[in-house]
């Protein structure tokens, strides 16, 4: 009986920080705020969510230690959106290149990226993260550029002036997308597919296609094309289209198979 306490009460946090965060994104959408103040908030909530969602999987490490680490990022996360709404009217207010920048700035920067490259590996890998990485690295080194990839480099306070204080980095075109669009698409075609428009959309391919030469890779790509049209994510296709076309594609050759589920899926 103790046993099953911990995970209800995970279940329980995932439910409840995944409901107020609907909630936050319907209260944004009837009143739009700054975005300085509604973007890291919504990115706040996306890690959170990451977190618990895809925990640290280190076998090697004691499972205490590896939920501990989950708990300390979720913190952090939780840190930074607190110190984008308490310096929210100096950060609006001051000037790019003119306005001083403090210590707080620069940590609050320097974790903010140290989560998303977090964030990016839990949820894609490590070959984002070394894309990244390499990028972060050419930011700061560019004067070892050899030929004209060549440029003098960003001190350490421009960079994050640049990345994280201002609407040009990661709380840039991105993220303003992710809050203004991406999120009520993911959420509309979750509530779709639970009611069962995903299955729909499988029958409407099934007969259009299921009877033409090649008709179970045509059906795959046009079920996941017409779910994939509200939801907007591929995790979400596979979930709800790719549960049954995915199985229908076994009798093909791995290669066949393979190619026509990463042509759906994107």
């Amino acid at each position: 009986m103790t046993n099953e306490v911990p995970g209800k009460s995970i279940l329980s946090a995932k439910f409840l920080i995944g409901l107020v965060f609907v909630a936050f994104q319907f209260w944004i959408m009837f009143s739009p705020q700054q975005p300085l103040f509604e973007r890291p908030i919504h990115l706040s909530f996306a890690l959170v969510l990451l977190f618990l969602y895809s925990p640290l999987t280190a076998e090697r490490l004691p499972k205490a230690l590896r939920r501990g680490i989950d708990l300390a990022l979720i913190a952090a996360a939780l840190g930074v959106t607190a110190y984008y709404l308490l310096a929210f009217d100096r950060l609006t207010t001051r000037m790019e290149n003119v306005s001083p920048i403090f210590p707080v700035d620069i940590w609050a920067g320097i974790v903010l990226v140290g989560l998303l490259l977090e964030g990016a590996r839990r949820a894609v890998g490590w070959i984002l993260v070394g894309v990244l990485v390499v990028f972060i690295a050419c930011a700061f080194w560019g004067n070892v550029l050899p030929g004209w990839l060549a440029f003098r480099g960003f001190p350490i306070d421009a960079a994050i002036e640049i990345s994280t204080m201002t609407t040009a980095g990661v709380l840039g075109i991105t993220t303003s997308t992710s809050v203004s669009f991406i999120f009520y698409f993911i959420l509309f075609g979750a509530f779709f597919s639970a009611a069962g428009g995903g299955q729909l959309f499988i029958d409407l391919a099934i007969r259009a296609a299921g009877r033409a030469t090649g008709g179970t890779a045509k059906a795959a790509v046009i079920s996941s094309s017409l779910m994939g049209s509200i939801s907007g994510s591929a995790v979400a296709n596979v979930v709800s289209t790719g549960v049954l076309t995915i199985p229908l594609s076994s009798r093909s050759p791995p290669t066949f198979s393979s190619s026509t589920t990463a042509c759906c899926r994107w």
